[in-house]
């Protein structure tokens, strides 16, 4: 059944039409999943953001971050998205968050990958996503991690512009190259 919901929830996320993706420039928040965790988006041009998760000890085995970028695609509205990215992540263990293995390193890192779902609300942002991850140095024991899924809620600490057509100049753009195409064909 996790295999159909995932095979869909790609689906979407591939098929979904992309135009103005976000609503917000910059969203910052808490990660609530295998622990309390810090989130910081930040829009970058064409649907991209770049995300930094600080994972704290916190309720969780691990100490490190993730940077990421992500691709957003619209599903209803630019304020409901599918993402999915990618990116790096670093760990270290300590005696207080440690593992009972002695194969884990005191350090892992690795390439992480994420796919989930936001809702834009007013300021608030709320996401829901999953991020695999594969450890490249340090856990020989689990080189390959499923975390859980996780719920961020941020604050969209500034919005992007959004274009209206209430806007004269936008509004006599169109109408002239509308006229432009009229004349062309007659």
């Amino acid at each position: 059944m996790r295999k159909i919901w995932f095979l869909s929830f790609l689906m979407a996320a591939v098929s979904a039409h992309s135009v103005l993706a976000q609503s917000y420039q910059t969203a910052v928040g808490v990660r609530l999943g295998e622990g309390v965790d810090f989130t910081v988006q930040q829009y970058l041009e064409r649907q991209w953001t770049l995300e930094g998760i600080v994972h704290t000890s916190t309720f969780s085995q691990n100490l490190g971050a993730t940077v990421l970028f992500e691709k957003h695609r619209k599903i209803i509205g630019r304020n409901l998205n599918v993402y999915l990215g990618a990116g790096a992540h670093y760990y270290v263990e300590t005696p207080f968050n440690r593992r009972k293995s002695d194969l884990l390193a005191e350090q892992v890192w690795g390439i992480s990958g994420i796919a989930g779902l936001e809702l834009s609300v007013g300021r608030l942002n709320i996401s829901a996503d999953f991020k695999p991850e594969l450890h490249l140095g340090g856990d020989t024991a689990f080189p390959f991690a499923w975390r859980p899924a996780a719920i961020s809620f941020r604050y969209i600490v500034e919005k992007r512009d959004r274009p209206r057509l209430r806007d004269w100049e936008k509004l006599d753009r169109l109408k002239r190259s509308e006229k432009s195409r009229r004349t062309r064909w007659d």
